[in-house]
């Protein structure tokens, strides 16, 4: 199973993913150990940012790992955005 799908299957038991995104170094093209997804309810965000670090079943340590946050905008509404980031 590659790491995004291991990533996306853990982040499921949150609730329903609309968008999940990895960013990339725009030179190296490698990933970044930051990732967007984004959820259909609000709900679902809370769920998933109840424990900030949590650990990925599915990936192999080191890389299993991550922190989780609520996405935060400019204009401080709620958002049904969370921000991960490889710990």
């Amino acid at each position: 199973m590659s790491d995004a799908l291991a990533l996306i299957s853990h982040l499921k038991k949150f609730g329903t993913l609309v968008t999940f995104n990895f960013k990339k170094d725009p030179l190296t093209k490698e990933r970044t150990g930051l990732a967007f997804a984004t959820y259909l309810h609000y709900d679902d965000v809370n769920n998933a940012t109840t424990k900030r670090t949590q650990i990925v079943d599915k990936l192999k340590a080191p890389y299993n790992s991550i922190e989780v946050d609520i996405f935060s905008q400019k204009d401080k509404k709620a958002t049904n955005k969370i921000k991960l980031t490889q710990v």
